[in-house]
């Protein structure tokens, strides 16, 4: 049975983690995924599947990158059954995710950062896409909306949506689109992540109105210099104060 890395760490260290697994998946890996189980069951070669790094006993392959997914809307909500899962922990094994039907549901209804701090991975997608589409996409509300129903008939219990989007409201129109549709739909609280550059007061009105109870910002460092010239956020300390304030 190969081993198969995907995530942070073997895009931003591939080199590194293609020597302890059988393959890595750079970048997105639904589409990849997909292909490499049909050509499995089929018994085919998956040597030339695009995305996956593999290591043979001869050669590593590095495999082209293919474009990001555009339209997010087109891709399955994400698995919150149990089944087919394995939790191993404190050298256990047990069937179930006990995050599973938790208070708390993290919701992603973007990919991607307009931003491009040095620090962060998403300097890294940036580069390994260039050229390849626009890396900040964004689902339709409606899309997202839909996700949280469902798993709202699933998990009775749930209070509260936890946005996990790297900039949630980074898109006006569709923040207001989202604020109306939200409070008729959902009426959950709910929290964000927001850029300091992006906080916007008429913006942030409305996503209270609809329930936000929390918005966190970074603020990286206490010195402008560092910011500016060491994490490539150009935040002026004015911006974080008005930020503060509001």
């Amino acid at each position: 049975m190969p081993v198969i890395w995907g995530g942070t760490h073997p895009n931003v260290a591939p080199e590194e983690c293609i020597q302890v697994s059988d393959m890595i998946c750079i970048g997105e890996g639904e589409h990849p995924m997909l292909e490499l189980a049909s050509q499995f069951a089929k018994g085919e070669n998956v040597h030339g599947i695009q995305n996956l790094w593999i290591r043979t006993e001869k050669e590593i392959i590095r495999n082209p990158v293919r474009a990001p997914v555009q339209d997010l809307d087109s891709l399955p909500f994400p698995d919150y059954g149990h089944e087919g899962k394995y939790l191993i922990e404190d050298d256990s094994v047990s069937g179930k995710d006990p995050a599973l039907g938790a208070f708390n549901l993290n919701v992603m209804g973007s990919r991607g950062c307009p931003y491009h701090c040095s620090y962060c991975c998403n300097s890294v997608f940036r580069q390994i896409y260039k050229g390849k589409g626009p890396p900040v996409r964004r689902r339709s509300v409606d899309n997202v909306l839909e996700e949280i129903e469902s798993m709202r008939e699933r998990f009775p219990g749930l209070q509260r949506i936890d946005f996990i989007d790297e900039v949630f409201a980074w898109d006006k129109s569709w923040s207001m689109e989202f604020t109306a549709k939200y409070k008729k739909r959902v009426n959950l609280p709910f929290q964000c992540a927001q850029h300091p550059n992006m906080v916007d007061r008429d913006i942030l009105e409305m996503l209270t109105d609809a329930g936000l109870e929390r918005v966190e910002v970074g603020l990286q460092s206490g010195s402008e210099r560092i910011r500016r010239e060491v994490f490539e956020r150009p935040v002026s300390d004015d911006s974080l104060l008005n930020v503060a304030g509001i």
